[in-house]
């Protein structure tokens, strides 16, 4: 993965996504990281001419497990990384595997490439900081410096509370 140019896109709706932009990212070298709902992960994914997508099924695993059996604790490269309720990823080349699941995948999209992490609270600070999460990330972009992107739908009550 390229030092450079790197975003992670965190899907929580599709509303106003320029799909030119990113498909002009990608052919231009650009990598980024999409997470999010698996529903529209795999719309966004559609809309781009990428055959890679996410499963319906959250991947249980008994063997590697934290808490229950839906959040998945997995040794990688010296790294304990941990992936809450993972779907299996499909069509790509993988980078993690838990058995027989891909949970993070890559494609190449002209100079650039996508890479799918299948949980969408990899993120999320409680379990970002846990265990090496944020060193995962770190060693698979060689970088500190990426960009975070959040495509979340604007409600009347969002409207409300920033008016409170």
């Amino acid at each position: 993965v390229s030092n450079s140019n790197i975003t992670i896109l965190i899907i929580l709706h599709l509303n106003n996504i320029n799909y030119t932009y990113f498909a002009n990212y990608l052919l231009n070298g650009g990598v980024l990281i999409i997470t999010g709902n698996h529903t529209l992960v795999n719309i966004f994914m559609k809309n781009l001419g990428i055959s890679m997508l996410e499963g319906n099924t959250i991947i249980t695993n008994n063997l590697n497990y934290y808490k229950n059996n839906q959040i998945l604790l997995y040794n990688y490269d010296n790294l304990q990384i941990i992936f809450p309720y993972s779907h299996d990823i499909l069509g790509g080349n993988a980078i993690v595997k838990l058995g027989k699941f891909d949970v993070v995948d890559y494609t190449k999209v002209g100079n650039g490439e996508i890479i799918t992490i299948s949980s969408k609270y990899f993120f999320i600070n409680k379990y970002y900081q846990m265990y090496d999460n944020s060193e995962f990330l770190h060693k698979l972009t060689g970088t500190n410096n990426v960009r975070i992107l959040i495509f979340n739908k604007i409600t009347t009550m969002d409207y409300i509370k920033e008016i409170l």
